[in-house]
C-alpha cells in the first residue's frame, strides 16, 4: 500500500505547457518466486488517481480536476547476484473508472499506447544483504 502526492509538467505537441499535482493511493498485492539468483514475481496493483490544480497555457484542462480507478498487472523478472540484479518490468494499465477521461486527456494515438503500455529496465543494488539491522 502507498501514496504520492507530487507535480508534474508537460509540453505537449502543440506547445502548450502544463502542470498539475496529483495524489495516488495504490494497494499491490501479488506473488514471487525466488532461487536466489532469478525473481520472478506477478503484481496487481489498484490505484485510485486524483489530478487537480491543473493549469495550462492553452486554458482547455485549466482548474479540472480528474479522478481515476486503475487496474495495473505487471510482470517482473530480475536477475544477478547477492546484492547487484538486473531487473525487466512490463505491465499494462487498465483504467476501470473514468476511462474514457483517461484516454481523452492522452491523445494523440501514441500517447495512449504509452500511457496503457509500460515497460522498465534497470539495477538493483542490495547495501546490506544481513538479516538483522543492527
Amino acid at each position: 500500500m502507498g501514496y504520492t502526492d507530487d507535480y508534474f509538467s508537460h509540453v505537449d505537441e502543440n506547445h502548450a505547457r502544463s502542470k498539475a499535482q496529483y495524489y495516488n493511493f495504490f494497494i499491490q498485492p501479488g506473488v514471487a518466486y525466488s532461487n536466489g539468483f532469478v525473481d520472478v514475481a506477478l503484481d496487481v496493483r489498484t490505484n485510485y488517481l486524483n489530478i487537480y490544480s491543473i493549469q495550462s497555457t492553452d486554458n482547455f484542462y485549466n482548474d479540472t480536476t480528474f479522478n481515476f480507478i486503475n487496474i495495473e498487472p505487471t510482470f517482473t523478472l530480475r536477475a544477478g547476484g547477492k546484492k547487484l540484479k538486473g531487473f525487466l518490468q512490463t505491465g499494462i494499465t487498465y483504467p476501470a473508472w473514468h476511462s474514457d477521461a483517461y484516454f481523452n486527456s492522452n491523445n494523440p494515438n501514441w500517447m495512449v499506447i504509452g500511457s496503457v503500455f509500460k515497460f522498465s529496465v534497470g539495477v538493483n543494488v542490495t547495501f546490506n544483504t544481513s538479516k538483522t539491522l543492527r
